[in-house]
């Protein structure tokens, strides 16, 4: 998040532009300085949009999975 992704070798970029941290740090410093049109930044919203779900997603199948094996003692 220090370094912005102009910086790094393009192997580097593509591989952090398919993770939410691009789209965290990255897309609005883009937005501020106007280095984006309006159809990428509704991509970009869109990209976060589908990153929220499916992080949503995995966290409540790995939560029901938990309080199936979760055993409690006592009362």
């Amino acid at each position: 998040s220090m370094i912005p992704l102009w910086f790094m070798p393009d192997a580097v970029r593509k591989l952090i532009c398919f993770t939410p941290f691009d789209s965290i740090y990255f897309t609005p410093v883009q937005i501020y300085l106007g280095d984006l049109s309006g159809s990428e930044i509704a991509g970009g919203f869109i990209k976060q949009l589908a990153w929220i779900f499916a992080l949503l997603f995995f966290g409540f199948v790995l939560w029901n999975k938990g309080k199936k094996k979760l055993v409690v003692q006592g009362g």
